[in-house]
């Protein structure tokens, strides 16, 4: 076949056998045919075709090169510019390195579609959700949203570009979402796509696209409130969705992901050539975690020891920017743990439970199954997760610290078990904060609940109960004081001379963005763990005592009902300022018959004295509070 006119062959090779493709590749690139910059350009054609084929990293820089060697500045060029670029999108999707500030450069040359305005513009936008997924270092949500909201309204409404807007939209909101904390986004998302399924005009490829994003946001908005049922079902939906789906870079990239989140993923996974260091430490990071929670089900050693060794390897190839590197740190610290504490004699030794450290064999500082060496190298890696987390408002904050505070009292470092943990809780306060509504906040109290009551009972058992009230007051007062910071935004906002804010928390104040940044205002600017301010702490027991003074009552006392983790006990905090003491109450289970008892005493104190309770909104109760439930 000889190319006499490679432009006027374009349209048609899209439709070519592989086999004839393969030789006007060659034909074109021949010599002895005397090739022009036309036919070069027409090469890099070719060649894009060939790797949406054979998905090749080196196919795929054998096109850039014709393209970028080719002097061809006919219109032709702009056509064969936008192809390549969603082709190196598409090898973004499968994982391989792309060079994004290339795709909008070599976009930017190209410009638009004569016959589709808007579509450089659209392409940006798809390299802006590439940038997001492929956790590109200097990323920008807001900028990338800003950019978005101004396409869609520029492309005129009977633009069939328009229709793709939303979807990609939402792509960015969730990954702004678990990145950033907030609940909304996930909401939002499954919104979003049910609003699409509901519409009635998706064809069988979007319509499978909608049923993957309805499944997939349902259940990350299911996880985020600690609904892991609800979570698995949706995982199972998403799958079947996915299955469902035509052959494609989206399909592809669900699939990946789900192989992780369903168990499915392989350690050879990771040995596919032409990855990107980033992509290859998070194929490992799902390998590891398809491998670790059954063997922690299982209580398999073995198993656990293999978790551990692909967790080691993704830490070693991370990036040192990757914005899932204290993700994978903090969860090889963890296993770390509970490997030392394994019984060398088998696996059949891996305990969980009992009051001094849920989850691992034995009381505090008993037995290093694993070592020593290895307890020290789980402290090391937590550590390091801590630092590259930064701050309280990095969603990993809170459940790295608690386990590092539970490293920390494995090795007998009690001391210090107890402050890391008081300072975990400061991942959950701006957490709620965050969050927009009122449901959102209640489940991220929730799930400082817990933690909240774990760090109280290590005061407690070490003597602390100073400690074991930070604790309780921090679980306890989370809605209440997220109400009452909301409250006064505005005048906060004003009294540090922040005027732009305050004008963005007027008009939206449930924008994610607008809240973040508002949050990182309140907190003083640049949020540090070290210079954290007590907008993140609950108050101090000297603010405590006066208050109780106020109400005439005569103490503060927190029930923290037994459960798997310890015994029941009663916190007291004396109104006359003596120092807070405790009560072991091994009979306490429930503080169903407390709450009844109080509720009546409160009723008949309104009765007689109508007035008596209008007290400001965070005072503490008179009588008692349950710790978190």
């Amino acid at each position: 076949m000889l190319v006499t006119d490679p432009l006027a062959v374009l349209p048609d090779l899209l439709e070519w056998p592989t086999e004839t493709l393969d030789r006007v590749i060659a034909e074109l690139a021949d010599p002895a045919h005397h090739p022009t910059p036309a036919h070069r350009l027409a090469r890099a054609w070719a060649l894009g075709i060939r790797f949406d084929r054979d998905h090749d990293p080196a196919t795929l820089a054998a096109a850039l090169a014709d393209y970028a060697a080719s002097t061809y500045r006919g219109p032709q060029r702009g056509g064969v510019g936008r192809y390549l670029a969603l082709r190196r999108l598409l090898a973004g999707f499968l994982g391989q390195p792309v060079d994004l500030p290339a795709v909008r450069a070599m976009v930017a040359e190209a410009g638009d579609d004569p016959t589709m305005p808007g579509s450089a513009a659209l392409i940006l936008a798809m390299t802006d959700v590439m940038a997001a997924y492929a956790d590109e270092p200097g990323y920008d949500h807001a900028e990338s949203l800003r950019r978005l909201d101004e396409l869609a309204e520029t492309i005129p409404p009977e633009n069939e570009l328009r229709a793709v807007l939303p979807s990609l939209r939402m792509a960015l909101a969730v990954k702004r979402g678990t990145e950033r904390g907030n609940y909304s986004d996930a909401t939002a998302a499954a919104e979003h796509a049910r609003g699409l399924l509901e519409s009635g005009e998706l064809d069988p490829a979007r319509r499978a696209a909608a049923e993957a994003m309805l499944a997939g946001a349902e259940g990350m908005a299911a996880a985020q409130r600690g609904e892991l049922d609800q979570a698995s079902a949706q995982m199972l939906a998403l799958t079947d969705a996915v299955a469902q789906m035509p052959a494609g870079p989206q399909a592809t990239a669900m699939r990946r992901l789900l192989a992780g989140a369903t168990g499915q993923a392989s350690e050879e996974d990771a040995d596919e050539a032409g990855l990107a260091a980033g992509e290859r430490a998070w194929r490992l990071l799902m390998s590891a975690m398809g491998i670790l929670q059954p063997a922690l089900d299982a209580k398999d050693a073995a198993a656990v020891g293999r978790g551990i060794r692909i967790l080691r390897e993704a830490a070693e190839v991370a990036p040192a920017d990757y914005r899932h590197r204290a993700l994978i740190l903090s969860m090889l610290g963890q296993m770390l743990t509970i490997q030392s504490q394994l019984d060398t004699a088998g696996p059949s030794a891996l305990g969980f439970g009992g009051p001094s450290a849920p989850g691992f064999g034995g009381p505090s500082g008993a037995g290093f199954g694993g070592g020593r060496p290895v307890l020290d190298e789980a402290i090391r890696r937590l550590t390091d997760a801590q630092r590259a987390a930064g701050h309280p408002g990095h969603p990993i904050w809170a459940p790295t610290l608690m386990s590092l505070g539970m490293a920390y009292r494995v090795a007998g470092r009690a001391v210090l078990s107890r402050e890391t943990g008081r300072r975990a809780l400061r991942g959950h306060a701006w957490s709620v904060l965050l969050q927009a509504g009122t449901e959102d906040a209640a489940s991220a109290a929730r799930d400082a609940a817990d933690n909240a009551k774990q760090v109280a009972r290590w005061c407690l058992e070490d003597g602390d109960p100073v400690g074991a009230v930070s604790a309780l007051d921090a679980g306890r007062c989370l809605m209440l004081y997220a109400t009452t910071v909301t409250m006064d935004i505005p005048a906060r906002l004003d009294g540090l001379g922040r005027p732009d804010l305050l004008e963005r928390w007027m008009r939206d104040p449930t924008d994610p963005e607008v809240r973040a940044d508002v949050l990182a205002a309140l907190t003083g600017g640049e949020l540090t763990d070290a210079s954290v301010p007590d907008v993140l702490d609950p108050p101090p027991l000297d603010e405590i005592a006066p208050a109780l003074t106020r109400l005439r009552a005569d103490a503060l006392v927190y029930l923290l009902p037994a459960d798997d983790q310890g015994p029941g006990y009663a916190v007291l905090v004396p109104a006359d300022g003596r120092r807070p003491t405790h009560l072991s109450l091994p009979s306490l289970t429930t503080t169903g018959p407390v709450a009844h008892h109080l509720t009546q005493l409160d009723t008949r104190a309104a009765t007689a004295q109508p007035h008596a309770h209008d007290a400001a909104p965070s005072t503490p109760h008179p009588h008692a509070h349950d710790a978190p439930p």
